[in-house]
């Protein structure tokens, strides 16, 4: 559980963030062509991929704070990542899961570090053998994320939004897919010091460099490679650029918008022949922007599956099926929606959904998760806050969390208010109220006489924790609460004081 110590409206959030983001670069990973794609490439039928299992691969998540304690990731915005994550691989038959608890590091160093090489050292540190690392922070080397084949993923909080397909774009790499326009990340030359026009043909190679993206780190050498320029005809497909002959001419290594009506760039380039093309907006391993990609080719689908099975076979040593939420959305229990609550060890409670994994709780100031106080994972249908303030209202609400499915909606907002006296138990019920019988058959009607005198409302709520028929009653005589349509089973009777709720149980009979 984490207490988030500065509230900030979420409006505010995703236009700071959105700022941010356009000042960090699309991606740090230089790709290459590894030796293992090239041979999966040449013979891809010497791994089977045919079979229509999904595989399920385990991440574990590092968020990276400050040395002060401040800037670390949320896990509401995980579960919105995730389900972008998983929806982005869903047609490649990949799903990821999250193993273990969620890793918090509290190093300034790393949160805002300046090159990969940090990135590495971090990683290396703090790394979990058998899943697939990520590590969200704040700055990753200017990037919105980056792959280090031999060490883990960098991801910016910035580029981590429900709309955002950085992540997909990282976990690509990190199965083996390159950029589609391989070769002109550092333009004609690898350091970006020869410009090209894209009206004039383009030259029949690159240079490009990936020093430190090898399989292997290698900090003495410089490692530039040459690429061959796609030909928009197909001929050379299978050896040029990506390798991916599912993957049309790119050689826009930049950010780029593209148009929606046919999801090509705006940017008409030139192949070494003359021809005239416009790279595919789809493609998430490509740099356009995120409102115009979606999906990954057939070919880079049977290429990160291969390199699954084939290269990283400690990634699948758990393939139970996780089984689908029996429903998408869960309700709170208790505390009931308007109670007045003891400030200290106030238990939630909601509905168990068959097949989740885990439930997202929040506390907000605000309805709707605006202000957001807690925000945290729990593996059980119930949770205990120690303290809050007294006298103040909170509104709780609750998600299902499958193993794989992280896309379930909330619950409707629980509201709560604080107090120093509140008690909900049969014996301070008691002291207030009389209540007969509290065994009774369906049809009879339950009496509450007391002799307090002010304004009190009766709220009758069945085991489930949904409101019956909430009324105001004064005080002053008896309250008849009829029985007639409620159903044989378990209720509790809850009278909301001025400054107090009490509570007590009563069961209906056939």
């Amino acid at each position: 559980m984490r207490l988030i110590s500065t509230l900030v409206f979420i409006l505010t959030i995703s236009i700071t963030l959105q700022a941010q983001k356009e000042h960090l670069a699309p991606c740090g990973t230089h790709s290459f062509r590894s030796e293992w794609l090239k041979r999966f490439q040449a013979q891809p039928d010497r791994v089977d991929t045919r079979s229509a299992d999904i595989l399920y691969v385990p991440i574990t998540m590092h968020f990276v704070g400050t040395d002060e304690g401040t800037g670390l990731f949320t896990e509401t915005a995980l579960t919105r990542a995730l389900c972008t994550l998983n929806d982005d691989f869903k047609d490649t038959d990949i799903q990821f899961y999250i193993a273990g608890e969620i890793r918090q590091i509290w190093k300034s160093v790393y949160a805002d570090h300046a090159t990969t090489l940090k990135g590495g050292e971090m990683m290396f540190e703090y790394n979990v053998p058998g899943t697939l690392n990520n590590y969200v922070v704040d700055n990753p080397a200017g990037n919105c994320g980056y792959n280090l084949p031999y060490a883990g993923i960098a991801l910016s909080d910035n580029c981590m939004g429900a709309n955002d397909h950085t992540w997909s774009h990282e976990i690509g790499h990190a199965l083996s897919l390159p950029h589609p326009f391989l070769g002109w990340e550092g333009g004609v030359s690898h350091d970006g010091s020869v410009s090209h026009n894209f009206e004039n043909p383009a030259p029949t190679t690159v240079l490009y460099d990936y020093t430190f993206f090898k399989d292997t780190l290698i900090l003495d050498t410089m490692i530039i490679d040459t690429a061959i320029v796609e030909l928009v005809d197909g001929s050379n497909c299978d050896i040029a650029a990506d390798g991916f002959c599912d993957t049309k001419p790119d050689y826009l290594a930049s950010r780029w918008p593209c148009d929606e009506a046919t999801l090509l760039s705006y940017q008409e380039q030139t192949d070494p022949t003359g021809a005239k093309f416009f790279s595919d907006a789809s493609l998430i391993m490509s740099y356009a922007l995120d409102n115009c990609a979606s999906r990954f080719t057939d070919d880079q689908s049977e290429a990160m599956r291969a390199n699954l099975i084939d290269e990283k076979p400690d990634l699948l040593l758990d393939q139970s099926h996780p089984g689908d939420l029996s429903q998408m959305v869960t309700s709170i229990n208790f505390p009931f929606d308007e109670q007045v609550v003891y400030y200290q060890n106030i238990e939630f409670g909601w509905d168990e959904i068959d097949n989740a994994a885990n439930y997202l709780f929040q506390l907000n100031l605000g309805q709707n998760g605006t202000f957001v106080l807690y925000d945290t994972i729990v593996n059980a249908s119930t949770l205990t806050l120690p303290e809050l303030d007294i006298n103040k209202n909170y509104y709780a609400r609750v998600k299902a969390l499958g193993k794989t499915d992280f896309c379930a909606d909330w619950s409707g907002d629980v509201k709560i208010k604080t107090s120093e006296t509140s008690s909900v138990d049969n014996q301070d019920f008691n002291s207030i109220f009389t209540i007969a019988p509290t065994l009774l058959v369906q049809g009879q009607h339950i009496v509450l006489s007391s002799e307090l005198s002010q304004e009190v409302k009766i709220q009758v709520v069945d085991i489930n924790g949904r409101l019956l028929n909430p009324q105001i009653n004064k005080v002053d005589g008896d309250i008849k609460i009829a029985t007639n349509n409620m159903a044989p089973g378990v209720y509790v009777i809850q009278a909301l004081l001025q400054d107090r709720a009490v509570s007590t149980k009563v069961v209906i009979t056939d």
